[in-house]
Protein backbone atom coordinates (compact mmCIF):
# COMPACT_ATOMS: atom_id res chain seq x y z
CA UNK A 1 0.00 0.00 0.00
CA UNK A 2 2.84 2.34 0.91
CA UNK A 3 4.64 1.57 -2.35
CA UNK A 4 1.51 2.32 -4.37
CA UNK A 5 1.05 5.64 -2.54
CA UNK A 6 4.69 6.54 -3.12
CA UNK A 7 4.39 5.75 -6.82
CA UNK A 8 1.22 7.87 -7.05
CA UNK A 9 2.96 10.80 -5.38
CA UNK A 10 5.95 10.47 -7.73
CA UNK A 11 3.61 10.41 -10.75
CA UNK A 12 1.76 13.46 -9.45
CA UNK A 13 5.04 15.34 -8.90
CA UNK A 14 6.22 14.41 -12.40
CA UNK A 15 2.96 15.60 -13.97
CA UNK A 16 3.28 18.97 -12.21
CA UNK A 17 6.62 19.46 -13.96
CA UNK A 18 5.14 18.69 -17.38
CA UNK A 19 3.86 21.48 -19.59
CA UNK A 20 0.12 22.07 -19.92
CA UNK A 21 -2.04 23.71 -22.59
CA UNK A 22 -1.31 27.21 -21.28
CA UNK A 23 2.43 26.55 -21.36
CA UNK A 24 2.27 25.43 -24.99
CA UNK A 25 0.02 28.39 -25.78
CA UNK A 26 2.65 30.69 -24.25
CA UNK A 27 5.37 29.16 -26.42
CA UNK A 28 3.29 29.70 -29.56
CA UNK A 29 2.52 33.34 -28.81
CA UNK A 30 5.99 34.16 -27.44
CA UNK A 31 7.85 32.53 -30.33
CA UNK A 32 5.68 34.13 -33.01
CA UNK A 33 5.02 37.71 -31.93
CA UNK A 34 8.17 39.74 -32.22
CA UNK A 35 9.29 43.24 -33.03
CA UNK A 36 9.65 42.29 -36.70
CA UNK A 37 5.89 42.61 -37.16
CA UNK A 38 6.32 46.41 -37.08
CA UNK A 39 8.29 46.20 -40.33
CA UNK A 40 6.01 43.66 -41.97
CA UNK A 41 2.88 45.74 -41.35
CA UNK A 42 4.22 48.72 -43.28
CA UNK A 43 5.25 46.56 -46.23
CA UNK A 44 1.81 44.95 -46.34
CA UNK A 45 -0.08 48.25 -46.08
CA UNK A 46 1.76 49.49 -49.18
CA UNK A 47 0.06 46.86 -51.36
CA UNK A 48 -3.34 46.30 -49.74
CA UNK A 49 -4.20 49.34 -47.59
CA UNK A 50 -6.61 48.82 -44.68
CA UNK A 51 -7.09 45.19 -45.63
CA UNK A 52 -3.82 44.56 -43.78
CA UNK A 53 -5.90 43.71 -40.69
CA UNK A 54 -7.59 40.86 -42.62
CA UNK A 55 -4.23 39.87 -44.11
CA UNK A 56 -2.63 39.51 -40.68
CA UNK A 57 -5.44 37.31 -39.34
CA UNK A 58 -5.47 35.15 -42.48
CA UNK A 59 -1.66 35.00 -42.47
CA UNK A 60 -1.51 33.46 -39.01
CA UNK A 61 -3.72 30.56 -40.11
CA UNK A 62 -2.11 30.30 -43.54
CA UNK A 63 1.25 29.72 -41.85
CA UNK A 64 -0.35 27.17 -39.52
CA UNK A 65 -1.60 25.37 -42.62
CA UNK A 66 1.88 25.61 -44.15
CA UNK A 67 3.22 23.73 -41.12
CA UNK A 68 0.53 21.02 -41.19
CA UNK A 69 3.13 18.24 -41.00
CA UNK A 70 4.32 19.56 -37.62
CA UNK A 71 0.87 19.29 -36.07
CA UNK A 72 -0.07 15.96 -37.67
CA UNK A 73 3.15 14.26 -36.61
CA UNK A 74 3.11 15.55 -33.03
CA UNK A 75 -0.46 14.28 -32.70
CA UNK A 76 0.87 10.79 -33.57
CA UNK A 77 4.11 10.59 -31.56
CA UNK A 78 5.84 13.36 -29.61
CA UNK A 79 9.55 12.87 -30.32
CA UNK A 80 12.43 13.90 -28.07
CA UNK A 81 14.07 15.85 -30.88
CA UNK A 82 10.88 17.74 -31.77
CA UNK A 83 10.89 19.36 -35.20
CA UNK A 84 14.41 18.08 -35.93
CA UNK A 85 13.37 14.46 -35.33
CA UNK A 86 10.22 14.88 -37.40
CA UNK A 87 12.26 16.07 -40.36
CA UNK A 88 14.75 13.25 -39.85
CA UNK A 89 11.87 10.86 -40.63
CA UNK A 90 10.85 12.86 -43.68
CA UNK A 91 14.15 13.69 -45.34
CA UNK A 92 16.37 11.84 -47.77
CA UNK A 93 20.13 12.46 -47.24
CA UNK A 94 20.10 14.99 -50.11
CA UNK A 95 17.25 17.00 -48.62
CA UNK A 96 18.97 16.76 -45.25
CA UNK A 97 22.04 18.35 -46.77
CA UNK A 98 20.05 21.24 -48.21
CA UNK A 99 18.48 21.81 -44.79
CA UNK A 100 21.93 21.82 -43.23
CA UNK A 101 23.03 24.66 -45.50
CA UNK A 102 19.81 26.51 -44.76
CA UNK A 103 21.08 26.85 -41.19
CA UNK A 104 23.73 29.17 -42.61
CA UNK A 105 21.22 31.11 -44.75
CA UNK A 106 19.31 31.82 -41.53
CA UNK A 107 22.11 34.27 -40.78
CA UNK A 108 20.34 36.75 -43.08
CA UNK A 109 17.79 37.19 -40.29
CA UNK A 110 20.38 39.00 -38.20
CA UNK A 111 20.71 41.66 -40.88
CA UNK A 112 16.92 42.05 -40.90
CA UNK A 113 16.80 42.45 -37.11
CA UNK A 114 19.72 44.87 -36.86
CA UNK A 115 18.55 47.03 -39.78
CA UNK A 116 15.04 47.15 -38.31
CA UNK A 117 16.41 48.17 -34.89
CA UNK A 118 18.33 51.05 -36.49
CA UNK A 119 15.27 52.12 -38.49
CA UNK A 120 13.21 52.27 -35.30
CA UNK A 121 15.93 54.04 -33.32
CA UNK A 122 16.20 56.68 -36.06
CA UNK A 123 12.63 57.81 -35.34
CA UNK A 124 13.90 58.97 -31.93
CA UNK A 125 17.52 59.83 -32.82
CA UNK A 126 17.57 60.78 -36.53
CA UNK A 127 21.40 60.76 -36.65
CA UNK A 128 21.31 56.96 -36.39
CA UNK A 129 20.15 56.79 -40.02
CA UNK A 130 23.49 58.20 -41.22
CA UNK A 131 25.47 55.43 -39.51
CA UNK A 132 23.15 52.46 -39.99
CA UNK A 133 25.71 50.21 -41.73
CA UNK A 134 28.43 50.80 -39.13
CA UNK A 135 26.04 50.37 -36.19
CA UNK A 136 24.62 47.12 -37.61
CA UNK A 137 28.10 45.68 -38.18
CA UNK A 138 29.18 46.58 -34.64
CA UNK A 139 26.05 45.07 -33.08
CA UNK A 140 26.27 41.79 -35.01
CA UNK A 141 30.00 41.53 -34.31
CA UNK A 142 29.52 42.02 -30.56
CA UNK A 143 26.69 39.49 -30.45
CA UNK A 144 28.75 36.89 -32.26
CA UNK A 145 31.53 37.46 -29.74
CA UNK A 146 28.97 36.91 -26.95
CA UNK A 147 28.44 33.32 -28.15
CA UNK A 148 31.93 32.51 -26.91
CA UNK A 149 30.88 33.43 -23.36
CA UNK A 150 27.90 31.10 -22.89
CA UNK A 151 24.12 30.63 -23.18
CA UNK A 152 22.62 31.23 -19.71
CA UNK A 153 22.92 35.01 -19.70
CA UNK A 154 21.61 35.19 -23.27
CA UNK A 155 18.49 33.17 -22.32
CA UNK A 156 17.71 35.41 -19.34
CA UNK A 157 18.10 38.61 -21.35
CA UNK A 158 15.92 37.25 -24.16
CA UNK A 159 13.12 36.37 -21.73
CA UNK A 160 13.02 39.90 -20.33
CA UNK A 161 13.00 41.48 -23.77
CA UNK A 162 10.14 39.29 -25.01
CA UNK A 163 8.03 40.67 -22.16
CA UNK A 164 9.03 44.20 -23.23
CA UNK A 165 7.78 43.75 -26.79
CA UNK A 166 4.45 42.23 -25.65
CA UNK A 167 3.90 45.20 -23.34
CA UNK A 168 4.80 47.56 -26.19
CA UNK A 169 2.27 45.96 -28.53
CA UNK A 170 -0.41 46.13 -25.82
CA UNK A 171 0.20 49.87 -25.32
CA UNK A 172 0.09 50.44 -29.08
CA UNK A 173 -3.23 48.60 -29.50
CA UNK A 174 -5.05 50.04 -26.49
CA UNK A 175 -4.01 53.68 -27.01
CA UNK A 176 -4.48 53.35 -30.78
CA UNK A 177 -8.04 52.00 -30.59
CA UNK A 178 -9.02 54.93 -28.36
CA UNK A 179 -7.58 57.35 -30.93
CA UNK A 180 -9.00 55.70 -34.06
CA UNK A 181 -10.29 58.34 -36.48
CA UNK A 182 -13.98 58.45 -37.24
CA UNK A 183 -15.16 57.03 -40.52
CA UNK A 184 -12.46 54.34 -40.49
CA UNK A 185 -14.63 51.85 -42.39
CA UNK A 186 -16.74 54.19 -44.52
CA UNK A 187 -13.85 56.20 -46.01
CA UNK A 188 -12.57 53.20 -47.96
CA UNK A 189 -8.93 52.26 -48.72
CA UNK A 190 -9.69 48.54 -48.31
CA UNK A 191 -8.17 46.17 -50.90
CA UNK A 192 -6.34 49.11 -52.48
CA UNK A 193 -4.24 46.74 -54.57
CA UNK A 194 -7.09 44.40 -55.45
CA UNK A 195 -6.89 40.64 -54.98
CA UNK A 196 -3.30 40.62 -56.23
CA UNK A 197 -2.33 43.20 -53.62
CA UNK A 198 -4.04 41.17 -50.89
CA UNK A 199 -2.08 38.04 -51.79
CA UNK A 200 1.15 40.00 -52.10
CA UNK A 201 0.61 41.46 -48.63
CA UNK A 202 -0.18 38.00 -47.30
CA UNK A 203 3.10 36.71 -48.66
CA UNK A 204 5.16 39.68 -47.44
CA UNK A 205 3.81 39.45 -43.90
CA UNK A 206 3.93 35.64 -43.70
CA UNK A 207 7.35 35.83 -42.05
CA UNK A 208 5.77 37.55 -39.03
CA UNK A 209 3.49 34.53 -38.47
CA UNK A 210 6.07 31.78 -38.89
CA UNK A 211 6.89 29.97 -35.68
CA UNK A 212 3.46 29.01 -34.35
CA UNK A 213 4.30 25.30 -34.41
CA UNK A 214 8.04 24.61 -34.11
CA UNK A 215 8.55 25.84 -30.54
CA UNK A 216 5.51 23.92 -29.31
CA UNK A 217 6.53 20.74 -31.14
CA UNK A 218 10.04 20.97 -29.67
CA UNK A 219 8.53 20.88 -26.16
CA UNK A 220 6.07 18.06 -26.83
CA UNK A 221 8.16 15.41 -25.08
CA UNK A 222 7.89 17.29 -21.76
CA UNK A 223 4.17 18.03 -22.11
CA UNK A 224 1.29 16.30 -20.34
CA UNK A 225 -0.85 14.30 -22.81
CA UNK A 226 1.12 15.87 -25.69
CA UNK A 227 -0.89 14.33 -28.53
CA UNK A 228 -3.89 16.41 -27.44
CA UNK A 229 -2.28 19.27 -25.54
CA UNK A 230 0.19 20.42 -28.18
CA UNK A 231 -2.27 20.65 -31.13
CA UNK A 232 -4.78 22.41 -28.85
CA UNK A 233 -2.15 24.90 -27.60
CA UNK A 234 -1.00 25.57 -31.18
CA UNK A 235 -4.55 26.26 -32.39
CA UNK A 236 -5.40 28.57 -29.46
CA UNK A 237 -2.06 30.36 -29.76
CA UNK A 238 -2.49 30.90 -33.49
CA UNK A 239 -5.97 32.33 -32.88
CA UNK A 240 -4.61 34.84 -30.36
CA UNK A 241 -1.69 35.78 -32.64
CA UNK A 242 -4.17 36.42 -35.46
CA UNK A 243 -6.36 38.62 -33.23
CA UNK A 244 -3.41 40.66 -31.94
CA UNK A 245 -2.02 41.13 -35.44
CA UNK A 246 -5.46 42.06 -36.77
CA UNK A 247 -5.90 44.74 -34.08
CA UNK A 248 -2.41 46.07 -34.85
CA UNK A 249 -3.44 46.32 -38.50
CA UNK A 250 -6.53 48.35 -37.61
CA UNK A 251 -4.54 50.81 -35.49
CA UNK A 252 -1.75 51.02 -38.10
CA UNK A 253 -4.21 52.18 -40.78
CA UNK A 254 -6.69 54.09 -38.63
CA UNK A 255 -4.67 57.00 -37.25
CA UNK A 256 -2.57 58.64 -39.98
CA UNK A 257 -3.27 59.21 -43.71
CA UNK A 258 -2.61 56.02 -45.65
CA UNK A 259 0.24 57.50 -47.69
CA UNK A 260 2.16 58.24 -44.48
CA UNK A 261 2.37 54.59 -43.43
CA UNK A 262 2.57 52.77 -46.77
CA UNK A 263 5.85 50.88 -46.95
CA UNK A 264 7.13 52.52 -43.77
CA UNK A 265 7.57 51.52 -40.16
CA UNK A 266 4.29 51.62 -38.30
CA UNK A 267 6.14 53.28 -35.43
CA UNK A 268 5.13 56.51 -37.15
CA UNK A 269 1.66 55.75 -35.84
CA UNK A 270 2.98 55.13 -32.35
CA UNK A 271 4.80 58.45 -32.53
CA UNK A 272 1.52 60.18 -33.35
CA UNK A 273 -0.42 58.76 -30.39
CA UNK A 274 2.22 58.70 -27.63
CA UNK A 275 3.94 61.55 -25.81
CA UNK A 276 7.61 62.09 -26.81
CA UNK A 277 9.05 60.61 -23.60
CA UNK A 278 6.77 57.57 -23.58
CA UNK A 279 7.43 57.07 -27.29
CA UNK A 280 11.22 57.12 -26.78
CA UNK A 281 10.91 54.57 -23.96
CA UNK A 282 8.52 52.56 -26.11
CA UNK A 283 10.95 52.44 -29.05
CA UNK A 284 14.15 51.66 -27.18
CA UNK A 285 12.83 49.69 -24.21
CA UNK A 286 10.20 47.73 -26.07
CA UNK A 287 11.06 47.46 -29.75
CA UNK A 288 14.81 47.95 -30.27
CA UNK A 289 15.80 45.94 -27.20
CA UNK A 290 13.40 43.16 -28.20
CA UNK A 291 14.84 43.03 -31.72
CA UNK A 292 18.39 42.93 -30.41
CA UNK A 293 17.49 40.40 -27.72
CA UNK A 294 15.90 38.18 -30.35
CA UNK A 295 19.02 38.46 -32.51
CA UNK A 296 21.29 37.64 -29.56
CA UNK A 297 19.24 34.56 -28.74
CA UNK A 298 19.13 33.37 -32.35
CA UNK A 299 22.88 33.77 -32.85
CA UNK A 300 23.54 31.76 -29.69
CA UNK A 301 20.93 29.14 -30.66
CA UNK A 302 22.36 28.67 -34.17
CA UNK A 303 25.85 27.93 -32.89
CA UNK A 304 25.04 24.26 -32.35
CA UNK A 305 23.18 23.53 -35.62
CA UNK A 306 25.91 25.16 -37.75
CA UNK A 307 28.54 23.31 -35.73
CA UNK A 308 26.69 20.08 -36.58
CA UNK A 309 26.67 21.04 -40.27
CA UNK A 310 30.47 21.10 -40.20
CA UNK A 311 30.86 17.99 -38.02
CA UNK A 312 28.59 15.93 -40.30
CA UNK A 313 30.84 16.64 -43.28
CA UNK A 314 28.64 19.00 -45.27
CA UNK A 315 31.57 21.43 -45.41
CA UNK A 316 35.35 20.85 -45.84
CA UNK A 317 37.32 19.67 -42.79
CA UNK A 318 38.74 23.12 -42.05
CA UNK A 319 35.28 24.19 -40.87
CA UNK A 320 35.46 21.62 -38.04
CA UNK A 321 38.34 23.52 -36.46
CA UNK A 322 37.70 24.45 -32.82
CA UNK A 323 39.51 26.40 -30.15
CA UNK A 324 40.96 24.70 -27.06
CA UNK A 325 37.74 25.46 -25.22
CA UNK A 326 35.72 23.73 -27.96
CA UNK A 327 34.37 26.83 -29.72
CA UNK A 328 33.79 26.17 -33.49
CA UNK A 329 35.72 29.24 -34.58
CA UNK A 330 35.86 28.65 -38.38
CA UNK A 331 32.23 27.67 -39.02
CA UNK A 332 31.02 30.53 -36.79
CA UNK A 333 33.30 32.82 -38.77
CA UNK A 334 31.57 31.72 -41.98
CA UNK A 335 28.18 32.18 -40.32
CA UNK A 336 29.20 35.72 -39.34
CA UNK A 337 30.19 36.56 -42.93
CA UNK A 338 26.83 35.27 -44.22
CA UNK A 339 25.05 37.38 -41.60
CA UNK A 340 26.59 40.68 -42.68
CA UNK A 341 26.34 40.16 -46.47
CA UNK A 342 22.88 41.84 -46.77
CA UNK A 343 24.18 44.86 -44.83
CA UNK A 344 27.34 45.23 -46.90
CA UNK A 345 25.46 44.91 -50.21
CA UNK A 346 22.48 47.04 -49.19
CA UNK A 347 19.73 44.41 -49.57
CA UNK A 348 16.17 45.73 -49.11
CA UNK A 349 14.27 44.54 -46.04
CA UNK A 350 11.58 42.86 -48.15
CA UNK A 351 14.25 40.99 -50.13
CA UNK A 352 15.87 39.76 -46.91
CA UNK A 353 12.43 38.48 -45.87
CA UNK A 354 12.18 36.62 -49.19
CA UNK A 355 15.64 35.10 -48.74
CA UNK A 356 14.58 33.77 -45.35
CA UNK A 357 11.06 32.69 -46.23
CA UNK A 358 11.27 31.11 -49.69
CA UNK A 359 13.74 28.25 -48.97
CA UNK A 360 11.96 27.37 -45.72
CA UNK A 361 8.50 27.22 -47.29
CA UNK A 362 9.75 25.20 -50.26
CA UNK A 363 11.02 22.73 -47.70
CA UNK A 364 7.66 22.79 -45.91
CA UNK A 365 5.86 22.06 -49.18
CA UNK A 366 7.94 18.88 -49.43
CA UNK A 367 7.37 17.99 -45.76
CA UNK A 368 3.59 18.30 -45.99
CA UNK A 369 3.45 15.80 -48.84
CA UNK A 370 6.05 13.50 -47.28
CA UNK A 371 3.95 13.48 -44.10
CA UNK A 372 1.41 11.32 -45.93
CA UNK A 373 3.97 8.51 -46.09
CA UNK A 374 4.35 8.75 -42.28
CA UNK A 375 0.61 8.15 -41.89
CA UNK A 376 1.00 5.01 -44.01
CA UNK A 377 4.13 3.79 -42.20
CA UNK A 378 2.66 4.22 -38.71
CA UNK A 379 -1.01 3.15 -39.00
CA UNK A 380 -1.45 2.37 -35.29
CA UNK A 381 -0.09 5.74 -34.19
CA UNK A 382 -2.30 7.47 -36.75
CA UNK A 383 -5.34 5.55 -35.51
CA UNK A 384 -4.73 6.90 -32.00
CA UNK A 385 -3.84 10.42 -33.18
CA UNK A 386 -5.85 13.33 -31.77
CA UNK A 387 -6.08 14.57 -35.37
CA UNK A 388 -7.16 11.24 -36.86
CA UNK A 389 -9.39 11.65 -39.89
CA UNK A 390 -10.22 9.65 -43.01
CA UNK A 391 -7.12 9.33 -45.19
CA UNK A 392 -8.61 11.34 -48.11
CA UNK A 393 -9.14 14.28 -45.72
CA UNK A 394 -5.55 13.97 -44.50
CA UNK A 395 -4.41 14.07 -48.14
CA UNK A 396 -6.52 17.20 -48.69
CA UNK A 397 -5.07 18.89 -45.58
CA UNK A 398 -1.48 18.15 -46.56
CA UNK A 399 -2.08 19.27 -50.15
CA UNK A 400 -3.62 22.52 -48.91
CA UNK A 401 -0.57 22.99 -46.69
CA UNK A 402 1.72 22.51 -49.67
CA UNK A 403 -0.40 24.90 -51.76
CA UNK A 404 -0.20 27.54 -49.00
CA UNK A 405 3.59 27.30 -49.06
CA UNK A 406 3.82 27.54 -52.83
CA UNK A 407 1.43 30.50 -53.06
CA UNK A 408 3.55 32.51 -50.63
CA UNK A 409 6.77 31.47 -52.40
CA UNK A 410 5.35 32.47 -55.79
CA UNK A 411 4.14 35.89 -54.63
CA UNK A 412 7.44 36.67 -52.93
CA UNK A 413 9.45 35.56 -55.94
CA UNK A 414 7.52 37.53 -58.58
CA UNK A 415 7.83 40.62 -56.40
CA UNK A 416 11.62 40.56 -56.73
CA UNK A 417 13.58 42.28 -59.47
CA UNK A 418 15.75 40.33 -61.94
CA UNK A 419 18.95 40.56 -59.89
CA UNK A 420 17.16 39.46 -56.73
CA UNK A 421 15.60 36.51 -58.54
CA UNK A 422 19.02 35.43 -59.79
CA UNK A 423 20.43 35.65 -56.26
CA UNK A 424 17.47 33.71 -54.84
CA UNK A 425 17.68 30.92 -57.42
CA UNK A 426 21.47 30.86 -57.17
CA UNK A 427 21.39 30.31 -53.42
CA UNK A 428 18.75 27.56 -53.63
CA UNK A 429 20.40 25.72 -56.53
CA UNK A 430 23.83 26.21 -54.97
CA UNK A 431 22.74 24.51 -51.73
CA UNK A 432 21.30 21.56 -53.68
CA UNK A 433 24.42 21.14 -55.85
CA UNK A 434 26.77 21.39 -52.89
CA UNK A 435 24.80 18.76 -50.98
CA UNK A 436 24.83 16.47 -54.04
CA UNK A 437 28.60 16.85 -54.52
CA UNK A 438 29.38 16.24 -50.83
CA UNK A 439 27.29 13.05 -50.89
CA UNK A 440 28.73 11.76 -54.16
CA UNK A 441 32.34 12.33 -53.09
CA UNK A 442 31.79 10.46 -49.83
CA UNK A 443 32.57 13.51 -47.70
CA UNK A 444 29.37 12.88 -45.75
CA UNK A 445 28.84 9.64 -43.84
CA UNK A 446 25.46 8.48 -45.23
CA UNK A 447 25.42 5.50 -42.87
CA UNK A 448 25.59 7.90 -39.93
CA UNK A 449 22.65 9.92 -41.28
CA UNK A 450 20.59 6.79 -41.94
CA UNK A 451 21.47 5.56 -38.46
CA UNK A 452 19.98 8.70 -36.92
CA UNK A 453 16.82 8.20 -38.96
CA UNK A 454 16.58 4.58 -37.81
CA UNK A 455 16.80 5.65 -34.15
CA UNK A 456 14.02 8.19 -34.60
CA UNK A 457 11.87 5.61 -36.41
CA UNK A 458 12.36 3.18 -33.53
CA UNK A 459 11.33 5.90 -31.07
CA UNK A 460 8.16 6.61 -33.08
CA UNK A 461 7.28 2.90 -33.30
CA UNK A 462 7.84 2.41 -29.56
CA UNK A 463 5.58 5.35 -28.73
Amino acid sequence: MSDAKTQTNETSAKNKKLLNTFDIFSHVVGNTIGAGVWVMLGLGIAVTGKSISLVMVAGAFLMLLAYSFNVIMVSMFPLKGGDYSQKTLLFTPLIGGIVSYMQLVDGFAFSLLSLSACEFAATVVPAVENYTTIICLIIISLFFISTIVGDKLVAKIKGILVICVLLSISVFIVVGLFNLKSGYITEGDFFSGGLKGFWSALSLTAYASMGTTVGAVNHAYVTKEPKKTVPKGILLGTLVVGIIYGLMGIVATGILPMEDVMGKSVLLVAQAILSPKIYALFVFGGICFALLGSMMGQIAMHRYPVEQVADDGWLPKVFRTKTKSGYPIVIMGLFYVVSIVPILFGFDLDFIVSLLTIPGLLLNAYCNLACLSIIKKFPQQWERSSMHMPYPLAVLLCCLGTAACLVVVYNLFIGENTVQKIIQVGITVGMALLAFVRLKTGAVDVAKIEGKAALVKAEAEEY
